[in-house]
């Protein structure tokens, strides 16, 4: 399904099947999402302040989105791609990392 210009907070959650969703110029803000597989498209969308936890972005195709003060906890990116992203201020795991942007595609 594909699903544009959105804006997700605690008032507007996402849907609850998300297996191969296309996520395009939408924003998410605050979230708090466990345990969910994503193997679809994000484009152009910005993620702040949300806490990933044992989020699985296997085979997800990331384009053009910025992250912001996200925390990955257990997260699993085996077989995703990701061209032109930004991770500002992100944890993976405990490890934080400053700013990363990834120009260039890379897995």
């Amino acid at each position: 399904m594909l699903i544009e210009n959105e804006h997700f907070d605690a008032d507007n959650a996402l849907p609850s099947m998300l297996r191969d969703d296309v996520f395009r110029t939408s924003t998410f803000d605050g979230l708090e999402i466990e345990g969910v597989t994503f193997d679809g498209i994000i484009e152009s969308c910005q993620f702040a302040i949300c806490e990933l936890y044992w989020m699985l972005f296997n085979c997800t195709l990331v384009a053009g989105v910025r992250f912001e003060c996200c925390q990955f906890r257990s997260a699993s990116f085996r077989g995703a791609t990701f061209v032109e992203c930004e991770f500002v201020e992100c944890t993976f795991n405990g490890e934080k990392w400053g700013h990363t942007p990834f120009s260039q595609t890379s897995r």
